[in-house]
C-alpha cells in the first residue's frame, strides 16, 4: 500500500512545499478580501484607479467601469475613448486627491465625492497645488459593490483649492 505524499515528506522540494502552502492559504486570502467592507473595496479601488490615471493606463478604468456606466457625457464606451484620447494628449498627468465623503447607500451600493485636481506638472501638497494651473473637480461617484466594486455613475462640477482643505 502507497502512501499519499505529505507536505513533509521526505524528497518534497521546499519550493513545492511552499507552493502547496501558498495553494492552501488561497481560499482564505479570498475570504478575507470579502470580509472587508463594501467602503474599504472602493476605497481600494480609488486609489488604484489613482495611479492608473497617472501612469496613464487604460485596462483598469475598463475593469472598473460597469457595463452600465453613464455619466453627463454619455456611456461606458464613450467615457472610455474619452479617457484614452486624454491619455495621448497629454503625456504626464499627475493627480492631488482627497475623499471628502464614502458612504453606504443601500446594501449593493456606495457613494463616493472625491475632490481631485489634475496637472501636467506634480502637485505633493496643497501649497504646491496653489501655484499650479490644474483642473480642479468634485466628483461624485456611485459604485455597485454587490460583487466586486464596479462605477456606475459619474457626476462631476469644478471645485476650488480651498474645497480640498476643508
Amino acid at each position: 500500500m502507497t502512501r499519499p505524499a505529505t507536505l513533509c515528506q521526505p524528497g518534497t522540494s521546499r519550493s513545492r512545499r511552499g507552493l502547496i502552502v501558498v495553494a492552501a492559504c488561497m481560499p482564505l486570502l479570498a475570504l478575507s478580501c470579502r470580509s472587508s467592507s463594501p467602503e474599504q473595496r472602493v476605497r481600494q479601488l480609488l486609489t488604484d484607479l489613482e495611479t492608473a490615471f497617472e501612469d496613464r493606463q487604460l485596462a483598469p478604468f475598463t475593469e472598473a467601469l460597469s457595463t452600465g456606466y453613464e455619466d453627463e457625457r454619455g456611456d461606458r464606451a464613450h467615457a472610455l475613448a474619452r479617457l484614452a484620447a486624454f491619455f495621448r494628449e497629454h503625456p504626464r498627468l499627475y493627480v492631488f486627491a482627497r475623499i471628502k465623503t464614502l458612504r453606504s447607500t443601500s446594501p449593493s451600493t456606495v457613494e463616493a465625492t472625491v475632490l481631485a485636481a489634475v496637472a501636467m506638472l506634480p502637485i505633493g501638497n496643497l501649497e504646491r497645488l496653489r501655484e499650479l494651473d490644474a483642473d480642479l473637480h468634485e466628483l461624485v461617484l456611485t459604485f455597485d459593490v454587490s460583487s466586486v466594486p464596479r462605477l456606475t455613475r459619474l457626476a462631476r462640477q469644478p471645485a476650488s483649492v480651498d474645497s480640498l482643505v476643508d
